[in-house]
């Protein structure tokens, strides 16, 4: 039993068709009685009865988050890589692969504009830290396409705090401004970009916290021809 699920939820206009939840199976050995590290998978059914696939993963953020959730120290989250996160991007590629492989046979009617397949997530490994290479290299043998949206155009996701509240981004890690989430499909999107989640001023306790998350979100689009 994890007292902290992976948080993972997927919403659609388009009908659902069949979904699926995976654990990860390598996990940081503090993390596996605390967190639901894993996956989701879902086929969405699109207008034209062609099938689009859509997953969500949370790789582990390793001891350093849980150290500064205790309020044990302050730390500048992974340092010197991650690879426990690359060995659960392994297992992920490979849901996604049998998911794939029991998906609906329809006939696709996919342009060059419109994604098949799109993966997502916190993967907690940085552009500069050698585990992306790895990360890349197993969605790569997928043999979808699939690349990094941001194409060497990386924001920052985490740590975007411009306030000084405690609650969800700690001091130290306020400057440590860190590219972890993304998105990879094998169509170039219209547009991607990072957006703030912050609290509106109605609501927001300006003496606890102004964010709604500690990381900010990665927002794709794409435009195709029906």
């Amino acid at each position: 039993m994890q007292f902290i699920t992976s948080g993972h939820l997927l919403l659609s206009r388009y009908p659902i068709r069949r979904h699926h939840w995976q654990y990860f199976k390598h996990q940081a050995t503090i993390e596996q009685f605390l967190c639901s590290r894993g996956s989701i998978y879902a086929e969405l059914t699109l207008p034209d009865g062609s099938p689009l696939h859509v997953s969500s993963c949370h790789t582990t953020s390793g001891t350093d988050v849980l150290v500064e959730a205790m309020h044990l120290q302050h730390t500048r989250l992974h340092r010197g890589g991650n690879p426990t996160a690359l060995q659960e991007v392994r297992e992920w590629a490979e849901q996604v692969k049998c998911q794939l492989a029991a998906s609906s046979p329809h006939a696709s009617t996919l342009t060059k504009a419109r994604p098949a397949v799109i993966m997502c997530g916190d993967l907690n490994i940085t552009p500069h830290d050698h585990e992306y290479k790895g990360a890349c290299a197993a969605l790569d043998e997928l043999g979808l396409g699939l690349r990094d949206t941001f194409e060497d155009r990386w924001e920052p996701t985490f740590g975007m705090s411009q306030q000084q509240e405690r609650l969800l981004t700690q001091a130290a890690d306020v400057d440590a401004q860190k590219t972890v989430d993304y998105i990879f499909s094998a169509a170039s999107p219209v547009e991607v970009k990072v957006e703030a989640l912050a609290a509106e001023e109605s609501v927001h306790d300006k003496s606890k916290y102004q964010q709604v998350s500690d990381h900010r979100a990665v927002v794709a689009s794409w435009a195709w021809e029906a």
